[in-house]
């Protein structure tokens, strides 16, 4: 029987999951070391600048993105030539938004203290600071083509051996650095360095597994400059709409209701976002491998995969959405205390917003991966301008709270209303017949793990989960929640998955250590 999943499926996921692990770990360890050694202004220097980089990084146009689809589609064919030209002309492209990302990060830095308030004594070491960011992003953007490529050969063990490696070793050597007394500079140079060496060993890696690649300005293909921007674009338009999205509702709390506010919706918003980090690794992996299948000519894979992602996604979102808002009183009581408990309305309504989007997300990854984001970057964008004039409107009439309603109402109306019908028709499922399924498999574990959940979180044990101090409120919290979430998996194994699809789940869970793997 063939397999559901795409290949490699538990290899990439795996190390996807453990980049995102070592990335959690090392935030939790380092900030304190960084915020008792550097103190609130150094720190908040280094948090504001390096807070630079996502945005810096929008200006890679979604380059780096459609690298994937084109590597992954004509090597599919066995276009080998070609794929090389496609790197080379991705790489020597990215070097002018490269260059652009450069000149404005160093223009910022001669007028950092009229934007930004700095003391007179770290003028110059945030100057020096933004100029070696400068030379980062002028390196990373282009660099982006050698990740882009070990995506689209699916070697995501490779890509996050990779980030792991720098982000360990920028985790000690930050650790060195501040006990020798070492301030933001030195911070800076040794983050710098470490990150340049990281784009370096992928570019040795995709070398390895292309053999015969190499960087030559000769091996630009100018003609397939146009092919690339036409493509380039809507990714980049999805880049950043995605951006302002996740960033917007903050600001518009601290606008229309005030600071205080914005700060409750931020902690909100930062814990139901663990949903999102559970759902991406596993989510990822779709895109290059509908790019594969596409270059095969294999429609009935990708509509597989797509069903089976489809299932995946819920699968992870459902549990982990129903979870963080039956327990997200309790868990900001041990987490941040009760000055945020009112942020628990937002969460329950942010993750009911990242419910109804992963209905369609897997189907939205698929066909982007196949080289069609034009109709999907369209509807996200109109989403994307509902959501704040939603979010704007609500917020003065219920305060966060409208927010957060704002978001789940645009979601509805794009992801829901829009794009799960095109996604289903495009690629030939019956919307109506895809929702039952996915009601089948879903509401009746939501309906006894829900129940289960309420009456631990708000019933006669609901005072277990905050009467004993914060830390044995949260280890409280994190049992109740794993109790619900067996109960959960247990009904959904009965529900949601056929036989077949069973038996090869369970057999990847007794492989789910990886091994090695030919490229």
């Amino acid at each position: 029987m063939p397999s559901i999943f795409p290949a490699h499926f538990s290899r990439n996921t795996f190390f996807n999951y453990l980049n995102t692990g070592s990335v959690t770990v090392v935030v939790l360890v380092t900030t304190p070391l960084l915020t008792s050694h550097l103190g609130p202004v150094r720190f908040g220097i280094w948090a504001l600048l390096g807070a630079m980089i996502p945005y810096l990084e929008l200006l890679e146009l979604g380059m780096a993105t459609a690298t994937v689809t084109y590597v992954a589609t004509h090597l599919e064919s066995g276009e080998t030539e070609r794929v090389h030209r496609i790197i080379n002309t991705s790489f020597f492209v990215l070097i002018v938004p490269g260059l652009v990302a450069c000149a404005v990060t160093a223009g910022f830095a001669v007028v950092l203290p009229h934007v930004v308030h700095v003391p007179p004594r770290l003028v110059g070491d945030a100057r020096t600071l933004l100029l070696l960011l400068a030379l980062d992003v002028a390196v990373s953007i282009p660099g982006d083509t050698f990740g882009g490529g070990l995506v689209a050969l699916q070697r995501y063990d490779l890509l996050n051996m990779s980030l792991i490696g720098v982000t360990v070793a920028q985790a000690v050597a930050w650790v060195v650095v501040l006990a020798l007394g070492g301030g933001l500079v030195p911070l800076g140079i040794v983050t710098v360095t470490i990150a340049l060496a990281g784009q370096a060993t992928r570019y040795l890696m995709l070398r390895h597994l292309l053999p015969g690649l190499t960087i030559s300005v000769r091996n630009v293909e100018r003609g397939m400059i146009r092919s690339f921007a036409g493509l380039s674009g809507w990714f980049a338009l999805n880049e950043l709409t995605s951006a302002i999205m996740a960033n917007v509702d903050v600001l518009i709390v601290g606008v229309v209701v005030n600071i205080a506010a914005a700060g409750i919706y931020a902690v909100g918003q930062r814990l139901s976002s663990f949903a999102v980090r559970l759902v991406t690794p596993a989510l990822d992996v779709f895109f290059p491998y509908s790019a594969q299948m596409s270059g095969r000519g294999d429609w009935a894979a990708i509509r597989a995969a797509a069903r089976a992602g489809s299932r995946l996604v819920v699968g992870v979102a459902a549990p982990a959405c129903l979870i963080l808002s039956l327990f997200a009183r309790p868990a900001l009581l041990g987490w941040v205390g009760h000055g945020f408990v009112r942020a628990a309305p937002v969460v329950a309504l942010l993750c009911a917003s990242f419910v109804v989007g992963s209905l369609g997300e897997t189907g939205v990854m698929v066909v982007e991966g196949v080289g069609e984001p034009k109709i999907p970057t369209i509807v996200v964008t109109a989403e994307m301008v509902l959501h704040v004039g939603l979010a704007v409107v609500l917020g003065r009439w219920l305060g966060l709270d409208g927010v957060a309603l704002g978001a789940l109402l645009a979601t509805v109306a794009g992801h829901g209303v829009v794009l799960l019908p095109f996604v289903c028709r495009r690629l030939g499922f019956g919307l109506g017949e895809y929702l039952a399924s996915m009601a089948r498999a879903h509401l009746p574990a939501a309906a006894v793990a829900g129940a289960l959940g309420w009456f631990l979180a708000f019933g006669m044990h609901g005072r277990l989960l905050t009467t004993h101090g914060r830390t044995l409120d949260l280890l409280g919290v994190a049992g109740a929640a794993a109790v619900v979430l067996l109960v959960y998996l247990a009904v959904f194994a009965v529900t949601g998955l056929d036989a077949p699809e069973r038996r090869q789940i369970l057999g990847r869970l007794r492989r789910s250590a990886p091994g090695p793997a030919a490229p």
